[in-house]
C-alpha cells in the first residue's frame, strides 16, 4: 500500500481527508505566492486595507467558501447573490469573509512565485500552476 492510501485509511474526519490533498506547506506556499503578487499590484489601489496580505486561515476560508458554493449547487449563480441578506444569500459565506475580499482573493490568488516565472516558462509552459 502506498503512503497516500495509509493516510486516507487513517483519516477520521473530513478535515483529515482534506489535509491529505492540501497540506500545510502547500497552503503556506499559496499564501506566500499570493502575497508576493499583492505586493506587486498594491500601487493600483488607493486604500491600503483593500490590498492587505492574506493568511493561511483566509486561504482556507476561501477554499471552504468555494466548496460550499459547489456543494449547494450555486456555481451558476452570480457570486454577489451569495452575500445578499434578503434570504437569497448563503449565510455561511458572509460569516467567513466579505464579498469584496472574496472577489479580491479569487482574482489575485497565485500558485507560483511570479518573480521567476519567465525563466521557468522557458522549460515548463504550465509553470504557473505546476
Amino acid at each position: 500500500m502506498t503512503n497516500l492510501t495509509n493516510l486516507a485509511k487513517n483519516a477520521k474526519t473530513e478535515i483529515d481527508a482534506w489535509y491529505i490533498f492540501f497540506t500545510g506547506p502547500m497552503i503556506e506556499h499559496i499564501v506566500f505566492c499570493t502575497n508576493i503578487y499583492i505586493d506587486k499590484i498594491k500601487s493600483n489601489f488607493t486604500r491600503e486595507r483593500d490590498v492587505a496580505h492574506t493568511t493561511t486561515w483566509e486561504i482556507k476560508g476561501l477554499l471552504g467558501c468555494l466548496y460550499m458554493i459547489g456543494a449547494i449547487k450555486c456555481g451558476h449563480r452570480n457570486a454577489r447573490d451569495l452575500w445578499k441578506l434578503d434570504g437569497v444569500g448563503v449565510d455561511i459565506v458572509s460569516c467567513v469573509m466579505s464579498e469584496k475580499r472574496f472577489e479580491f482573493l479569487l482574482r489575485y490568488i497565485r500558485f507560483d512565485d511570479i518573480r521567476g516565472r519567465e525563466e521557468r516558462k522557458k522549460f515548463d509552459k504550465i509553470t504557473h500552476v505546476r
